[in-house]
């Protein structure tokens, strides 16, 4: 009965995380622990054999996630920064879980992609309702509507859902249910237009190019076609009121946020420079994630006049909480040691999910689009800084699902032949 029970509650988990992950980050927090802690439990009260592959996985996410809470008592971040870390950086531990869970029970890893493209569909209709009745088509201004996780967060999980819609779309005899897709994805595709986020749409239009890449190989006509919807959609009013603008030459080179980000990155740069030559505890465990405007301040102020002069910009200097960058940003707050093992992991984790991916002989070409998501997601993190933050969830999440894959169609089939 109580090992009943576990199962349940650790599919109720994953399925709330699921929904979270596109619109809530009160949910996100909550499931994010019970699931993982659920998946723990039953991977130890429970038969799951994990293979060799997996265990390297275990003990490396359990690993990089033990350590890094030790490094960072070791950063000039406040008391607390070792409890903001644990609960910043759990979400190391969602492929491992989303393998437990789908070790024990095949269907679930289905459950949870449902729910969560079901969530986001929800959040894209709600964006398109404050679109058209809220703000009466843009009519009286242009507003961001980010979702209902905010700014850097929803356009990577509006990419996220595409990649998934157009894998499947790519394995779907044509009918209804491809339509159905397509609509989908352009659906997401105005919600990202309705998002303003300059990132958003770089990191689509590097997912398009791969699905297209794929496409043209069965359907050459398809290029023609697909240009020709974009030149349609990019001279739309709605597309010129929320992004277009944004895109221009005279935006992108001299526009306030370009210039901010410039002067963040020059900054991060100087201080990195200073802690190597000065401070080997900055540099090599973190100014801190909690807090970390404190020891970048004092950073600042060790820095000469004509440095200093260099990375203002409009009189102020940059980025004392948020560089804007998810590498610089993560180098700054956690350290070069932690940054280091970080990456480790990541690799680990791309490596097993491409060659999980490319087991599956009931999807086609999921190794490309695989690969066209995750390039998208390394530029999309080059607009944001997203390793601490909630926008990293969809990232993972789908690193996950690439990962447990095989294992999800290995007990279909297990069921279909019984």
């Amino acid at each position: 009965m109580a090992n009943n029970l576990l199962t349940k509650t650790n599919i109720f988990f994953l399925v709330g995380l699921s929904i979270s992950i596109p619109a809530s980050k009160a949910g996100m927090n909550a499931f994010l622990y019970l699931y993982v802690l659920s998946s723990m439990l039953m991977l130890t009260q429970k038969n799951i054999v994990l293979s060799d592959t997996h265990r390297r996985l275990l003990k490396g996410s359990v690993g990089v996630f033990l350590i890094g809470g030790l490094l960072s008592f070791f950063s000039k971040g406040s008391d607390n920064d070792t409890l903001v870390y644990l609960q910043k950086y759990a979400y190391l531990l969602i492929p491992i879980a989303l393998v437990i869970t789908t070790k024990h029970n095949a269907k679930t890893l289905r459950w949870s992609v449902l729910a969560f493209m079901l969530s986001v569909g929800v959040c894209l209709l709600i964006d398109i309702y404050l679109f058209a009745v809220v703000y009466d088509f843009f009519k009286n201004g242009v507003v961001r509507i980010w979702g209902q996780i905010g700014y850097s967060r929803w356009p990577i999980v509006v990419v996220t859902a595409i990649s998934i819609a157009l894998i499947v779309q790519l394995n779907t005899k044509l009918g209804k249910r491809t339509l159905a897709l397509m609509f989908a994805v352009i659906a997401g595709l105005f919600g990202l237009a309705l998002s303003g986020t300059k990132g958003g749409i770089v990191a689509v239009a590097i997912l398009g190019m791969f699905y297209l890449a794929i496409q043209a190989r069965k359907h050459w006509l398809i290029i023609p076609a697909a240009l020709a919807l974009i030149f349609i959609g990019i001279n739309t009013t709605t597309y010129e009121k929320t992004i277009g603008h944004r895109f221009s030459y005279e935006t992108i080179t001299t526009s306030k946020s370009t210039l901010e980000r410039i002067a963040m990155l020059k900054t991060g740069m100087a201080i990195t420079k200073h802690n190597l030559a000065n401070d080997y505890n900055y540099f090599l465990f973190g100014g801190g994630i909690d807090k970390p405007e404190i020891p970048y301040q004092a950073a600042l102020e060790s820095l000469d006049e004509s440095t200093l002069q260099h990375i203002s910009y409009n009189g102020k200097l940059w980025g004392h909480t948020d560089l804007h960058n998810s590498y610089f940003d993560q180098l700054l707050k956690s350290g070069l040691l932690f940054s280091i093992i970080f990456y480790s992991l990541v690799i680990l984790m791309v490596v097993q999910g491409y060659c999980a991916v490319s087991q599956s002989k009931k999807f086609k070409y999921l190794p490309t689009m695989y690969f066209g998501t995750l390039s998208a997601y390394v530029v999309f993190n080059c607009f944001y800084s997203n390793f601490s933050d909630y926008a990293i969830y969809s990232q993972i999440y789908f690193l996950g699902l690439a990962i447990a894959l095989p294992i999800a169609l290995e007990g279909d089939q297990q069921t279909t032949s019984t």
